[in-house]
């Protein structure tokens, strides 16, 4: 159960940085429907979809922390 709340946590975030759901779908390679019905709990996410998500995620960070250094 809290496995399934921190995914559903983290789709929602990459939508959040993608621009949307239909951007994250694309970026995942499945479909709105899909993203949808993860994010409202409908369904639990796939490991594979999660670390896909991860890699979202992570390649923000790294930019953030990135774009933060060149400031300094």
């Amino acid at each position: 159960m809290q496995q399934q709340l921190l995914y559903v946590r983290a789709l929602q975030r990459a939508s959040e940085l993608k621009g949307g759901e239909e951007r994250l779908a694309h970026s995942l390679g499945v479909r709105v429907d899909d993203v949808r019905n993860w994010q409202s709990g409908g369904a639990p996410v796939p490991t594979n979809v999660f670390l896909k998500v991860a890699d979202i995620l992570a390649d923000h960070a790294v930019s953030q922390i990135s774009h933060g250094d060149a400031q300094n």
